[in-house]
């Protein structure tokens, strides 16, 4: 009997592992095209956004706050790609220096614990049907 559930639960794991190869062997093809010169004039506006943010007194300070080094930062905000860029720029007068998602991380970790519970691996929700083990 508990040979039988090994097989059933590595069954159940190898059958996990080859789709999750799978998903992951799709890749999507690359595209290129002329980018003029608004749009290139354009990102580095935004880029440039970004360093002056990096280079406030306030923004530096709460940084070494927070335990990053300022010259870390500005290494992280040159790695970012052009859409990242545009976006943090974009927001970059509504972000509290060092602010956190209170609510993204309270759905992360009800989905964490959905999933867990769905798996088996815990109790914790009365609304998710058991299956039969």
């Amino acid at each position: 009997m508990l040979l039988t559930k090994f097989k059933r639960g590595a069954r159940a794991w190898t059958g996990l592992a080859l789709l999750a190869l799978v998903l992951s062997s799709f890749s999507t093809p690359a595209f290129s095209a002329m980018v003029s010169t608004q749009t290139l004039v354009q990102t580095e506006s935004e880029r440039a956004v970004v360093s002056d943010f990096l280079q406030r007194e306030d923004v530096r300070a709460q940084l070494q706050a927070l335990g990053v080094s300022p010259e870390a930062a500005a290494a992280r905000a040159a790695a970012l790609s052009d859409a990242e860029a545009a976006q943090l720029a974009g927001q970059i007068g509504d972000l509290p220096a060092g602010g956190t998602n209170i609510l993204g991380v309270a759905v992360l970790i009800f989905l964490i614990l959905l999933l867990t519970d769905i798996l088996g691996f815990t109790d914790i929700f009365p609304f998710v049907k058991k299956t039969a083990r």
